[in-house]
């Protein structure tokens, strides 16, 4: 039963993060465009968190290939990665947050934090081994 309630809540999530892609996750920029302006990293104080952030998008299919599958062996170390790639994402709604931006980000940046934050419940609901 728990092992059907990881893989049914990884697949919630990566429908999420999939349909993300294509919601605008800031005014007028879709998730895809948001990933490609991440990517590219800029020379500012903020550079090294933006192509971090990006990064996670590279995490993502692993950690759900691993949970839809039934192949999340070291539960404990899942866990710690989904959550690593959640609280590095919400450095982006922190920041909209502290700059008075936060009306700014759309739909698309939410399901997308949100498909992390499933990952790491996910994650929880692995049986352990």
């Amino acid at each position: 039963m728990i092992a059907n309630a990881a893989r049914l809540i990884a697949a919630i999530a990566s429908a999420l993060w999939l349909v993300s892609w294509f919601m605008p996750a800031v005014d007028g920029v879709s998730g895809a465009k948001a990933f490609l302006y991440a990517i590219a990293g800029r020379d500012d104080a903020d550079a090294a968190a933006h192509i971090l952030s990006a990064l996670t998008n590279l995490v993502f299919p692993v950690l759900a290939f691993l949970a839809l599958t039934g192949r999340a062996r070291r539960r404990g170390l899942f866990i710690k990665v989904a959550l690593a790639c959640a609280l590095m994402n919400s450095w982006w709604l922190v920041t909209a947050l502290r700059e008075g931006e936060a009306a700014g980000l759309r739909i698309g940046y939410y399901a997308w934090l949100a498909a992390f934050a499933l990952l790491v419940v996910s994650g929880v609901s692995i049986r352990r081994t």
